[in-house]
């Protein structure tokens, strides 16, 4: 009898110490299910390309967008001197406001003005001794496309064009400007060629640096012995064009690297860069760039990737049960149509008992401009522990 009476207390010890160690284990963490679904990509409208000219559209912190033709090296013709005012820059930066450096014209710069001349390229009268700054010299290399202050501005600032010659090069590549050929800082050789992708790339470059922007901006402007010069780009002002640079040459008729800062799909601002070349004359070229920035614009558009309250991703319990995930709040994107990037999700194990709304992850979303936007994933059902019955029955 006392036999029997130990074995049943030790049984009851241990079903007991089962019974507390069932009932007060931890639970397995549930583990997320992704069903974030693929998003389809609208098509961009079509764009206002001009015939027979290579082209492309970006805009600045977008990139390239859109190109049309071959995308074969051209001669770039003047607007290689947004190359060069970038390449001076860097090694002798201003800041908004700032004139910089002084430069006293000599014997070189007076040959260089005349070796121009002689070529009928364009050039800004200099005198002997004439004392100009760095943003002076910008100034008449960028509006009245000087070719003299350009040779004689890299001169300055590298030793040599040649010495330009190999930096802008390297440089050129280093912004991702594999097709882009510098021989000159003026771009009047035929030898200096790029893409219209590189263009808008170079352009994009161009107007994040202030100092730059602005000059590309300015309709006139004073300089020494010149005095009051303009801009030779005609369009500035008109249909929201703010910059950046005309060529024309025999070899690489019209080149129009232009830009211009809009409103778009509500109140986002954009600003949107596109290169034409190879066109019949700059004329053409200028003709060509107005529906091609208008056609641009209405490719930026806003979207609303992720509705509130979408299923994104599930939970299952072992006990068979589950809980759907879901976006906290709508996830809106702006970008170039068809571009709109593609959101990431993030979910987290969970532990269980979890409450209604409980914040389980994110939703982002990175456009191409680098611009991030966000929106919390939630449970949308309590998830309760199991009952005692499931617990004592799955150790």
């Amino acid at each position: 009898m006392r036999r029997h009476f130990a074995v049943l207390i030790v049984l009851l010890v241990v079903v007991g110490s089962y019974v507390l160690w069932a009932l007060t284990k931890p639970l397995p963490l549930l583990q997320p299910v992704n069903i974030l679904p693929t998003l389809a990509n609208d098509t961009p409208k079509a764009l206002n390309w001009p015939n027979g000219s290579e082209a492309a559209v970006g805009a600045v912190g977008y990139g390239v967008l859109a190109t049309s033709g071959e995308q074969k090296s051209l001669p770039t013709a003047s607007v290689a001197k947004v190359v060069a005012a970038l390449a001076v820059l860097q090694k002798k930066p201003l800041k908004p406001g700032e004139q910089g450096p002084i430069y006293t014209v000599g014997d070189q710069d007076i040959n260089f003005y005349n070796e121009y001349v002689a070529a009928e390229g364009s050039v800004a009268p200099i005198n002997y001794g004439e004392e100009i700054t760095e943003y002076q010299a910008l100034e008449a290399m960028l509006l009245p496309s000087a070719n003299n202050v350009a040779k004689s501005l890299v001169t300055w600032v590298f030793g040599s064009e040649k010495n330009y010659v190999a930096y802008a090069n390297a440089y050129a590549k280093q912004l991702g400007c594999k097709h882009t050929t510098i021989a000159d800082a003026s771009g009047f050789s035929p030898s200096t060629t790029s893409t219209a992708t590189d263009l808008v790339t170079i352009g994009s470059i161009a107007l994040k640096n202030q100092v730059l922007a602005q000059i590309v901006s300015q309709s006139q402007a004073d300089i020494p012995v010149a005095g009051t010069v303009y801009n030779v780009n005609e369009m500035l002002g008109q249909n929201g064009i703010n910059g950046i640079k005309t060529g024309n040459t025999d070899q690489a008729g019209g080149v129009y690297l232009a830009s211009g800062t809009y409103t778009v799909a509500g109140n986002h601002s954009v600003t949107i860069v596109t290169a034409v070349m190879g066109s019949p004359n700059l004329r053409t070229a200028m003709a060509n760039t107005v529906p091609l920035l208008t056609s641009a614009q209405a490719n930026f558009v806003e979207s609303q990737v992720i509705h509130q309250g979408q299923i994104v991703g599930y939970y299952n319990t072992p006990w068979h049960t589950s809980a759907n995930a879901t976006a906290a709040f709508d996830l809106t994107a702006f970008g170039w149509k068809g571009a709109l990037g593609k959101p990431q999700l993030t979910m987290q194990k969970v532990h269980v008992p979890a409450r209604e709304d409980q914040v389980i992850g994110n939703l982002t979303l990175r456009d191409a401009s680098g611009h991030t936007t966000r929106t919390q994933v939630v449970i949308n059902q309590p998830v309760p522990a199991p009952g005692w019955r499931w617990r004592l029955l799955h150790p």
